[in-house]
């Protein structure tokens, strides 16, 4: 049961970490949230799609790492195989929290999950120095949550501006593995290469200047790597017989 609270130079004084984001520890599915500004270092990885989130509705974007619900094809051994970990990943055992203010205006915080088995007191980095003071480390957790605190609401920018467009549509993947499995994955949505060919140089011009271009077309890019994905499940199905 995760037990987040809010970090404290008194009350985590000695608290340790033991951050190792190539080290699974928790559970990761099929997808995890990731942000614009990582498509990039994404896009030679993972497939990033757009899916719904089931309690609002609302469009996400996501990296792919499986075909079924709690199935991720990069992780072996406990360990990540890929050269870049998404950043909701970097940022655990630590997450976002807002705190309210006597503007009325919440601000956000650090939080920590304090019965991750990552947190300690013998092991790992510490997160305040012996003056009370941040860390290296802790500044890097700090720089992380704000990226994805940014990133996320740059991603509401980007979506909305997609859908204005109408430049998200289904993608229906219809797969069949070397055990002769059959599937078809629903349920995802991605950028329609055509629309966003078609449009006028405009509005290219306007996406373009608000870097919400760049991030379309490396949605696009992505999508080659499904068959890499396809790939890994393939590795896993003949090894398991």
């Amino acid at each position: 049961m995760s037990k987040p609270v809010l970090v404290d130079s008194k009350t985590h004084q000695n608290v340790r970490v033991k951050y190792a984001p190539s080290v699974v520890v928790t559970p990761i599915g099929r997808n995890c949230p990731v942000i614009v500004q990582e498509f990039q270092h994404l896009a030679a990885e993972y497939p990033i799609m757009i899916t719904k989130n089931q309690s609002t509705g609302r469009f996400v974007c996501v990296a792919l790492f499986g075909f079924e619900e709690d199935e991720n094809l990069f992780i072996e051994n406990a360990r990540w195989q890929s050269s870049y970990v998404p950043l909701n990943i970097q940022r655990q055992p630590f997450l976002i929290g807002n705190k309210p203010t006597a503007s009325g205006k919440d601000e956000h915080v650090v939080l920590l999950d304090e019965d991750d088995e990552r947190v300690g007191t013998t092991e790992g980095e510490a997160l305040f120095n012996n003056r009370g003071f941040p860390t290296p480390f802790m500044d890097k957790i700090t720089s992380i949550l704000r990226a994805l605190q940014v990133g996320y609401e740059v991603n509401d920018k980007f979506i909305q501006r997609m859908l204005d467009l109408d430049l998200i549509s289904p993608a229906t993947f219809e797969i069949k593995f070397d055990n002769g499995e059959e599937r078809e994955i629903q349920g995802l949505y991605t950028i329609n290469q055509d629309r966003l060919r078609a449009l006028d140089s405009t509005v290219a011009a306007e996406l373009h200047g608000a870097g919400f271009l760049e991030p379309a077309y490396m949605m696009l890019a992505s999508l080659g790597q499904m068959q890499k994905l396809i790939d890994r499940k393939n590795r896993v199905l003949n090894a398991n017989g």
